[in-house]
């Protein structure tokens, strides 16, 4: 649905602009109880969800500020099936010019 769209876009720029501010993300992760940001770091690790230390406290902070989790958690997805195609597009072109 288009309000998912604008949604979508709009966490996608609040990403990224925080992952461009890394210090920031780091200093939030401070700011959490470094006992507390490591158990949901390790929950994360075991649960495979392939996020690092950096986007996991991006995430945390995201939803301290209000993003609803399940959006976000859709968006992360969206991004992960998009970067994986490009990806694989990638691979397809080197590979059709080594070919030729």
């Amino acid at each position: 649905s288009n309000t998912f769209l604008i949604r979508k876009k709009d966490l996608q720029t609040a990403i990224f602009t925080m992952a461009d501010n890394s210090k920031e993300a780091v200093d939030r992760k401070s700011s959490l109880e470094e006992g507390t940001f490591e158990i949901l770091y390790e929950m994360s690790r075991v649960l495979n969800c392939g996020l690092d230390r950096q986007t996991l406290s991006i995430l945390i902070s995201l939803c301290e500020n209000g993003v609803n989790p399940e959006a976000l958690s859709s968006v992360v997805k969206e991004l992960r099936r998009e970067t994986s195609a490009l990806q694989e597009n990638e691979e397809n072109e080197v590979k059709s010019n080594t070919t030729r």
